[in-house]
């Protein structure tokens, strides 16, 4: 069961803070919350297969819900 959904699970770093999001489709949208993006327009995402550093972009945040989505610049082979 974990196993099925570990590639679609992210870390995400927002300058000194940290968080976990789920990706949403093969265009690199994850969805997270919004107290996890913060004010932040830039993140940092690193992916469960590996360590490698990947760069994501702000693409709304609705904080009223605590939901934001994020948009990795390159989508990593091995996220589903």
């Amino acid at each position: 069961m974990i196993r099925d959904v570990l590639p679609s699970v992210v870390q995400i770093q927002a300058g000194n803070d940290l968080g976990s999001g789920i990706v949403y489709d093969d265009q690199g949208h994850v969805v997270t919350n919004a107290h996890v993006v913060g004010d932040q327009k830039t993140l940092q995402v690193t992916t469960a297969n590996s360590e490698d550093t990947l760069t994501a972009k702000l693409v709304y945040a609705y904080p009223a819900q605590d939901l934001a989505v994020i948009k990795l610049d390159t989508m990593p082979k091995g996220l589903k």
